[in-house]
C-alpha cells in the first residue's frame, strides 16, 4: 500500500477546532456551532463529488472555496490536498488521483472532529 504524501499533515488543525468547537457551556453557542458543522458535514461528500468533469477553470474555483471551508473548519490535511490539487500543473487531469484521497480524508476528518467534539451532533453531549 503506498503511503500519502500528505500523511504527515495532521487531519485536524487540534488548536483550531478546540478554538472553534470545543463546548462553552452555553446554549445558543452549542447551537451555532452545531449548526456550523451540520453545513460543512452537508456539503463536503457532495461538493467534492460534484468536481467530477468539471472544466479546468470551474475546477480551480470550486477547489478554493471548498479549500476556503475546509480550512475554516480546521480540516488541515484535506485542505493540504485540495491545495495541491488546485496548485496542480494540469487539475481536471490530476482529479482522478486527488479526488479519492480527499473523498476518504474527508470521512476522516469528521469522524476525528466528531470524536473530539461529540456534543457537534449528540446533543446529549452539549449544555444547552
Amino acid at each position: 500500500m503506498e503511503v500519502s504524501p500528505y500523511s504527515s499533515f495532521p487531519i485536524l488543525a487540534e488548536a483550531l477546532s478546540d478554538e472553534l468547537f470545543a463546548p462553552h457551556g452555553d446554549g445558543e453557542v452549542i447551537r451555532m456551532q452545531r449548526e456550523i458543522w451540520g453545513g460543512i458535514c452537508a456539503d463536503l461528500e457532495r461538493d467534492l463529488r460534484g468536481l467530477e468533469g468539471v472544466s479546468q477553470e470551474d475546477l480551480k474555483r470550486h477547489l478554493h472555496r471548498i479549500r476556503g471551508y475546509v480550512a475554516t473548519a480546521s480540516l488541515l490535511r484535506l485542505s493540504e490536498i485540495l491545495m495541491a490539487w488546485e496548485n496542480a500543473p494540469d487539475p481536471a487531469r490530476a482529479t482522478g488521483a486527488f479526488l479519492p484521497e480527499a473523498l476518504e480524508v474527508s470521512k476522516r476528518s469528521i469522524s476525528e472532529m466528531e470524536g473530539r467534539h461529540p456534543h457537534l451532533v449528540d446533543p446529549a453531549q452539549g449544555s444547552d
